[in-house]
């Protein structure tokens, strides 16, 4: 996969210039799933900003994760 040309349907035969694009493309659906919980009547404040919580920080790590990783391949 290093001449950049191979794509690939799962996640983990991309290479990690390639993860970090998905993962930035996942940033919008990120918001749109934080909006939509925090809209949700129903659920406590804590669960709230604890999901919301969770879905920034993995997304955070992953995009830094992912973007050392593609700047030592390369």
């Amino acid at each position: 996969m290093k001449n950049g040309k191979e794509h690939g349907w799962f996640y983990w035969t991309l290479s990690y210039h390639k993860k970090f694009v998905r993962s930035v493309w996942m940033i919008p659906i990120v918001l749109i799933l934080i909006i939509i919980l925090l809209n949700v009547p129903d659920l406590s404040l804590l669960f709230k900003a604890t999901a919301s919580w969770l879905l920034t920080a993995t997304l955070a790590l992953q995009l830094i994760y992912n973007y050392f990783r593609w700047k030592y391949e390369t």
